[in-house]
């Protein structure tokens, strides 16, 4: 596994036992939605899951708070502030795009977790799964293979769709990022 991030959901004390009616998380990245990107430069993991926390306030267009391989894939808001992923090779604005019940821009704390398998569109493989704070939203099957489109991505971009200038910044948070084979 490789992890990203500080201690949104442990070591935090009950505000009741430490007497405080209030707690502020300074462990997690914190994005402007201006110019703040993390860009991982040539990785070559192999993903099958990937998870992290993401707080974030309303959003009325793009925004991507997390991309994979830039033209290849990411998860974040559409043009209409709408929120998705899609897995297809596809530039932000064309592709397949897979849409949540929600849009969870209410500037609270949400984790996120994605499973993806590549191979034949049969059975398991060549499926997407999405959960946001525990509730499968997105189980779909796509009639190409993923593995040829991010499976095992060369670059990661957290903060923004890319380092190039399609950025598409994040407004927001992000915490205890993993990535799981």
């Amino acid at each position: 596994m490789l992890g990203l991030g500080n201690t949104l959901s442990g070591g935090i004390v009950p505000a009741a036992a430490a007497g405080v009616t209030a707690l502020t998380n300074t462990y997690s990245l914190n994005f402007d939605g201006v110019d703040d990107i993390f860009y991982s430069g040539t990785l070559t993991p192999n993903l099958g899951t990937w998870s992290f926390w993401f707080k974030s306030p309303p959003k009325s267009g793009w925004a991507v708070p997390f991309s994979f391989d830039t033209n290849v894939s990411f998860f974040g808001w559409d043009g209409s502030g709408d929120l998705c992923i899609t897995w297809t090779g596809a530039r932000p604005g064309s592709g397949n795009y897979h849409y949540f019940n929600a849009n969870y821009d209410d500037d609270a704390w949400h984790q996120v977790v994605f499973q993806f398998s590549g191979g034949a569109a049969t059975s398991w493989n060549n499926r997407i799964r999405g959960y946001i704070d525990g509730s499968l939203e997105i189980d779909e099957t796509e009639t190409r293979d993923y593995s040829a489109y991010g499976i095992k991505p060369t670059e990661i971009c957290i903060g923004a769709y890319s380092p190039g200038t399609d950025n598409l910044h994040f407004e927001g948070s992000i915490d205890e990022l993993a990535f799981w084979d």
